[in-house]
């Protein structure tokens, strides 16, 4: 009978991160992570053959923390208008006061070299953006909106500038009030 398993994906995951962080994504081992977790390189074999299959793992959780937070919020706004964009931007909001994630500015390098990590993002991106259209009284204020909150977004993530509580706070309503922009401004072709 073979043994229980004591070590689970989210302990390799997070090591990886830390490596991540600490040693850039260059530089990631699968030795280096075992040796973070405390676990040897098996274990990390286990659940991640190669520093690929490593680096895709942490996107694709990184994609479902998200993915999941804004299904949450806009399930919270079911039936109301707009709930899409309008759950991303409630979402948006938690971040005030949240530090920078230095993991995700390490993983754009990989993300830059892979066209396998560059699919992933993209199909998420594609996702949020047929989402965000489909279910908008108007797709193109909704999809400008959606646009500005990414961008907020990705300088939060990166930590390229941290925007004051008022700032941070008056960003999301004006993105807000562009979402929710009345008008018959066609879906984009």
């Amino acid at each position: 009978m073979a043994r229980p398993r004591t070590i689970d994906l989210d302990r390799v995951l997070d090591a990886g991160e830390r490596v991540v962080i600490r040693d850039g994504a260059s530089n990631l081992t699968l030795d280096a992570v075992a040796a973070e977790a405390g676990i040897s390189k098996g274990s990390v074999l286990y659940d991640c053959k190669s520093k690929h299959a490593l680096i895709q793992a942490i996107i694709e959780r990184k994609i479902v923390t998200e993915d999941k937070k804004i299904n949450d919020a806009v399930a919270k706004l079911s039936g109301q208008k707009n709930a899409e964009i309008r759950g991303r931007i409630a979402v948006a909001a938690q971040w005030l006061g949240e530090d920078a994630e230095p993991v995700a500015l390490q993983l754009c390098s990989a993300l830059a070299q892979d066209e396998d990590l560059q699919c992933l993002v993209r199909a998420s991106v594609n996702q949020a953006l047929a989402k965000v259209a489909d279910t908008s009284e108007n797709p193109r204020a909704a999809l400008v909106a959606l646009l500005a909150l990414e961008g907020l977004r990705s300088m939060h993530l990166m930590g390229f500038h941290k925007w004051s509580a008022a700032e941070f706070t008056g960003l999301l309503a004006e993105i807000e009030r562009i979402a929710i922009t009345q008008g018959d401004s066609p879906a984009p072709a």
